[in-house]
């Protein structure tokens, strides 16, 4: 890992992308050089949370509010179809 930025930054820029990292695991054929890259990613970010865990205790991630979407409610979206 980077040596330039602490854990607490480490952990705070891990934050925001956390979620989009389980988005962008998608099953890699292990022939491909794209299989070493996602194992060579993961493993740096293994090896950051487990840093963290060792130093600083368990990684708390934020769960957001859910959101909730009522059709016929003010969609602009919607509202420029209709014209």
């Amino acid at each position: 890992g980077s040596s330039y930025l602490s854990l607490e930054e480490k952990n705070h820029i891990f934050q925001l992308i956390a979620k989009k990292i389980l988005t962008l695991l998608t099953p890699v054929n292990k022939e491909s050089l794209m299989f070493l890259i996602s194992c060579t990613g993961l493993n740096y970010i293994y090896k950051f949370i487990s840093d963290y865990n060792f130093f600083k205790g368990s990684i708390n991630l934020k769960i957001p509010d859910k959101v909730a979407f009522f059709p016929g409610a003010f969609d602009p979206f919607s509202l420029s179809h209709k014209k």
